[in-house]
């Protein structure tokens, strides 16, 4: 590997140095509570769009549903050709997304950043990239309220039939002053009287789309310090009553879908709480499949570059080093989503004859192209691999001279967002207790040696990482390889090294169940084989949260693809783009090489009187080096149920609260 690139990579995770210490949520300076150790603002103008609105509910001062929400969800950059730079900036809350096109207009203007039109792009099936730029996608079939897990819901597939984007659409006759008993039902079927006697009545009307508005909105609106196209654009729908679930308890709820927000009305709940703004930036993120990274060390690239989201998932479920996916992207295309170029068209200059502009379709080709070019191992010769997908060697150094400042831009804003007083060599109190699952004993300490080095080559190691001097490793997340962990067991303590990361998909059968994983020694050093039950310590003085776990309906809006296939045991760990049509996934690592007999893969102790029907998650992604013969199977360990998985507290007073991600106008 050319020494040149060593030194990239080297000097790359010594800047993530004080990364691992730091706690990367997206929170608010001020009355919005911070996470700790996370000392980061928002763009000014939308800092007191929120504070205006929302600031009062965050300091307790007042009682009503959230206009945006408690704090964002992310911040994003995406290319925008109106735009001064070319780009916009995103701000995605519960409620709506808030977009900044120009950073020196006058940020006294609530025009300043604008409330983005994402019910009409779901609604429609056009997710907009540009200023006359659209994609299509599957209108989502997502809960327009109330829990997201909830069976036969009505959802944006529902009403969009009934919306003002629906072919043949027709105005709908001025109704003021009367009542509301319009039922929409989950197939799709309008009862005109099925909410005879509501007592709810429309008292407005817009001559622009030719629907009328219930009068709880309009109070609810007229409230609030913006105009009410700023805050919610013009109507798109009737307003309907539908059947929804809330917290698993059934109700009537009334809901209007207009171009920027879909609002409800709940009569039998507490007054401050009857209307609420669902959680449309939620919903959109869900549909756009966006999220931000689960390891804290990529958010600032996934949030600083155009189209950072997509990248940066589609590279880490490749075993793509993000970096230099994300340099490829502004190299052949500027971030420009529609490019068009003689070697190939979209953010990675995908060759074919296949057109396709979606920035996540077309990553993910990207990706399977670049992945069926790269080593088994960690030691890639970049010019060669780059001189391949290109085609020629033209663009190969300005896509290494990127990759390298890239680094060097995101390790210096890590550096800045470090706790300064942290320290990793002590311990500052207890995370978490319950019990433990274990890799399978095959996995020796060269492969947690191996996984290591294989993360470092991805730059999402801890600085001054080194392998662990007991042969101790651990998983946990929200916690990086090489960072140390402290476990405390039947009267015993262990240091452990993080050795490995759970994969996104798996994160929330993994919360509910563990504490901590951990290789086979250290579960039998800690006495874990008698008595299963530990409590873990985080290093330095503030603990890091578990990332966010998305639930995600079961809808055909949300399947990306067909099946992943998985490869064969002793592959590399990104799919080979010629063996499958389907999008690749990162897999789960290979087993260890002969001799049998065969290896299983890591599962959590099986209880000596029922089986665990959701094992543990498997390691993921780094390749298994040659190994040693396994030792044998462990004995039958006694272990306690695990805990019931932790229900989230819903946002606002009645909306089911989740934490999915990004673009728009």
């Amino acid at each position: 590997m050319n020494t040149r690139y060593v030194m990239g990579s080297t000097m790359r995770t010594a800047g993530l140095a004080l990364c691992a210490l730091a706690v990367f949520s997206w929170v608010f300076y001020g009355a919005l509570a911070r996470e700790p150790g996370r000392n980061v603002t928002l763009e000014q103008g939308v800092q007191s769009i929120w504070q205006q609105a929302d600031g009062p509910i965050a300091a307790g001062d007042i009682q009503r549903s959230w206009v945006w929400g408690p704090q964002p969800l992310a911040q994003s950059v995406e290319y925008y050709s109106a735009s001064p730079d070319g780009t916009r900036t995103l701000v995605y809350f519960d409620k709506a997304r808030l977009d900044v096109l120009d950073a020196n207009a006058d940020r006294n203007s609530p025009w300043y950043a604008t409330g983005a039109l994402l019910v009409s792009e779901m609604l429609a099936g056009q997710v907009q990239l540009d200023v006359s730029g659209f994609v299509s996608r599957p209108v989502p079939e997502i809960p327009l309220a109330g829990d997201m897990d909830q069976s036969n819901p009505v959802t944006y597939a529902t009403l969009a039939p009934h919306s003002t984007f629906a072919e043949g659409s027709q105005s709908a006759g001025n109704a003021v002053g009367f009542e509301i008993t319009a039922v929409l039902n989950a197939s799709g079927d309008v009862d005109p009287e099925g909410m005879l006697g509501s007592g709810v009545t429309v008292t407005g009307y817009s001559d622009a789309t030719g629907r009328n508005v219930a009068e709880p909105f309009v109070s609810w609106a007229n409230s609030l310090p913006y105009p009410d196209l700023y805050l919610l654009g013009h109507p798109v729908s009737e307003p309907y009553w539908i059947e929804t679930q809330v917290l698993g308890t059934p109700k009537m709820v009334l809901v209007q879908a207009f171009e920027r927000r879909v609002m409800t009305y709940t009569p039998d709940i507490p007054a401050e709480w009857m209307v609420e703004s669902a959680n449309v930036g939620q919903h959109y993120r869900l549909w756009r499949g966006l999220a931000q990274p689960a390891n804290p060390n990529l958010a600032p690239l996934a949030s600083g570059e155009s189209f950072g989201e997509e990248l940066v998932s589609v590279a880490m479920t490749n075993g793509i080093d993000p970096y230099m996916f994300v340099a490829i992207s502004q190299v052949v295309s500027g971030g420009n989503p529609f490019a068009v170029t003689s070697n190939g068209h979209g953010l990675l200059g995908v060759k074919g004859d296949q057109v396709d502009f979606d920035p996540l379709t077309n990553a993910r080709a990207g990706a399977r192209v670049l992945s069926a070019l790269l080593p088994a191992g960690p030691d890639i010769d970049w010019p060669v691999v780059l001189a391949a997908y290109y085609g020629s060697s033209a663009q190969v150094d300005a896509t290494i001279a990127l990759y390298d400042a890239l680094g060097d831009k995101y390790s210096a804003e890590m550096l800045a967002l470090a706790s300064a007083d942290a320290d990793p060599a002590t311990f500052g109190g207890p995370l978490s207790s319950g019990p433990v699952a274990y890799y399978d004993p095959s996995y020796t300490t060269d492969w947690w040696e191996w996984a290591l080095t294989y993360y470092q080559g991805l730059g999402l190691v801890a600085p001054n990482w080194s392998n662990d001097p007991s042969g101790y490793y651990c998983v946990r997340p929200g916690y990086i390889p090489g960072e140390r962990l402290r476990v405390h067991a039947n009267g015993r303590t262990v240091d452990c090294t993080v050795g490995d990361m759970v994969a996104d998909r798996d994160l929330g059968n993994w919360l509910s169940k563990w504490s901590i994983e951990m290789n086979w020694p250290m579960f039998v050093a800690l006495g874990l084989d008698q008595n299963n039950y530990a409590t873990v310590e985080y290093p330095g003085n503030t603990p890091k949260p578990p990332p966010p776990v998305v639930v995600v309906p079961q809808s055909p809006s949300f399947v990306p693809g067909p099946p992943p296939v998985q490869p064969a045991p002793g592959g590399p760990s990104y799919q080979n783009p010629g063996t499958s049509s389907s999008d690749p996934v990162a897999p789960e690592p290979p087993q260890p090489a002969p001799p049998p007999p065969p290896v299983v893969a890591p599962v959590p102790p099986a209880s000596v009187t029922t089986p665990d029907p959701n094992p543990a998650p498997a390691p993921v992604d780094p390749p298994a080096p040659p190994v040693a013969e396994p030792a044998p199977a462990p004995p039958p360990v006694v272990e306690p149920p695990p805990p019931p998985p932790v229900v989230e507290a819903p946002a606002g007073g009645g909306e089911g609260s989740t934490d999915p991600l990004p673009p728009s106008r």
